[in-house]
């Protein structure tokens, strides 16, 4: 008896260990497209104010004109001029919703992936480029 009060205990703790499951909204791409393409716009324009406008008041910290214009130039010396940007995926990790998009310039195309909070209005907390050229 003590042997499945035992499992039974254990069996109780795994279940409320599991992590929540959190689903990607169905608008997701209606949600994260026009931020992302903001943040190319506004590169494009060299627009500071219009670029962070979407950003969680951490990103706002992190990133300041001085990041946004070594932001801006490393991508136009690397890969030229924002021509488009077409919606890949989106998925949930580590608390949070990434959009991936995949952006065409006049010199090449990079992988954007777009971080967003899990919770309305999904601003953004991140973005990177994974195949954004090293060298």
């Amino acid at each position: 008896m003590k042997r499945i009060i035992q499992v039974a205990c254990f069996l109780i703790f795994l279940s409320a260990c599991q992590t929540k499951t959190v689903s990607v909204p169905e608008n997701i791409q209606e949600i994260s497209q026009p931020m992302a393409e903001n943040l190319f716009t506004s590169l494009e324009n060299d627009d500071y104010e219009s670029f962070h406008r979407d950003f969680t008041d951490k990103m706002l910290s992190a990133t300041d004109e001085d990041t946004y214009n070594s932001i801006r130039d490393s991508i136009i010396q690397t890969v030229g001029e924002y021509q488009s940007l077409a919606y890949d995926k989106s998925t949930y990790e580590e608390d949070y919703f990434i959009s991936n998009y995949i952006v065409q310039f006049t010199k090449g195309t990079l992988t954007l992936s777009l971080v967003l909070e899990t919770k309305e209005p999904y601003h953004i907390a991140g973005f990177w480029f994974p195949d954004f050229p090293t060298e």
